[in-house]
């Protein structure tokens, strides 16, 4: 059983205004029987020593729950009772609503999001049609209580785009979303809901894979970079981490309309990719890619920019091992800025405003 209570002051009895008052079981409707009967929950400061933060203590209305076993068959009476006060005025010392009595296991109940889940998405390499979902199922009810034996998952359903995609029985916490099952490329959003054998069940809100999904355009060449506000960097474009152990994840980021910047944080290693839309090679040969970029710190990043090719549509750093060179950005009036007596430990900012890929005659 359920109720809210709202309290007018404290449940210590030693306080100038306190009130104390218990909720009863008993077999009649009398002041003997509730007096004889069965004390189900007491707010009193001995019983409850966290009463203010349980049970409101006037700030607002709480919500009590709590368990009644009857000994044996008929019917029962519920009363609250007050037994003690002490108020300064004529307003109300308890205010009640809300009174809800169920059967225990019917009333059983899967926890409420967001404790009740821990859901995140692992997209497919190589830009396949295909997304995991993964979760958490609680072993707790919406209470907080342990869920009873009687109690079960029977089943959880997926949906994608607030659509029904998948129904799976017992309690499994993984699902992976297919083009055989629907999948369309895109951004698609997904919700889960649990249901226990009595019926109940509680969803996620709806969330959002976090880049896209399924196959993006080929680029044919010559190809020339897009105007930054028409880059999507969870699309066709990509900013990844490495394997470096500690490595900074801030990755790369639009700065406006104006270029592409990574920015790492202080004192953490680099290990950052920010790869290109994919292009399709219709014959071996050579190709250029010029690129306008622009140093913040020159004595950062000696080497410049490293550039690595990997053969189909990657989408994971650990798939492009094969150097094909190296950018040397030329230092700009930018680098002035940065003062080390301003930056203890400087940093530098790696800007892409432009990029050109185009084929290359053999050389002689």
């Amino acid at each position: 059983m359920a109720f809210y209570a709202k309290p007018s002051s404290a449940a210590d009895p030693t306080s100038s205004y306190h009130v104390n008052y218990d909720l009863r079981a008993a077999k009649s409707d009398t002041p003997e029987a509730f007096a004889a009967g069965t004390q189900l929950f007491d707010y009193n400061l001995t019983t409850n020593p966290n009463w203010s933060k349980a049970y409101g203590g006037g700030r607002s209305f709480m919500r009590v729950v709590l368990s009644f076993t009857p000994e044996e068959d008929g019917t029962y009476y519920f009363g609250f009772h007050i037994y003690d006060v002490a108020y300064g005025s004529n307003n109300a010392v308890l205010t009640l609503t809300g009174f809800d009595v169920e059967d225990y296991l019917a009333a059983v109940t899967p926890k409420a999001p967001p404790e009740f889940y821990n859901m995140y998405f692992k997209v497919a390499p190589d830009r396949k049609l295909e997304i995991t979902l993964n979760w958490r199922l609680d072993t707790l009810d919406y209470y907080g209580n342990p869920i009873p034996e009687e109690i079960t998952y029977k089943e959880v359903r997926v949906y994608r785009n607030n659509e029904l995609a998948a129904t799976l029985p017992g309690a499994p916490k993984t699902w992976t979303d297919t083009e055989e099952l629907g999948l369309t490329p895109g951004v698609p959003s997904y919700r889960v809901e649990a249901v226990f054998s009595n019926g109940k069940a509680t969803s996620t809100t709806e969330t959002k894979s976090n880049e896209w999904v399924g196959p993006v355009d080929i680029n044919t060449l010559p190809w020339t970079m897009p105007a930054i506000g028409q880059i999507d960097l969870k699309k066709d474009w990509l900013s990844v981490t490495g394997a470096t152990e500690g490595a900074s994840t801030t990755g790369w980021g639009k700065q406006g309309t104006t270029y592409l910047k990574y920015t790492p944080k202080n004192n953490m290693p680099d290990d950052s990719y920010l790869i290109l839309p994919p292009f399709e090679m219709k014959e071996a040969g050579y190709c250029e890619l010029v690129s306008t970029l622009k140093l913040g710190h020159a004595s950062q990043i000696a080497d410049g920019l490293e550039v690595y090719i990997a053969k189909g549509t990657r989408t994971t750093a650990a798939s492009f091992t094969e150097k094909v060179g190296t950018i040397m950005p030329p230092n700009t009036t930018e680098a002035e800025f940065f003062n080390t007596s301003i930056w203890p430990n400087p940093v530098y900012t790696l800007s892409l405003s432009a990029a050109i890929l185009r084929n290359l005659p053999p050389p002689p």
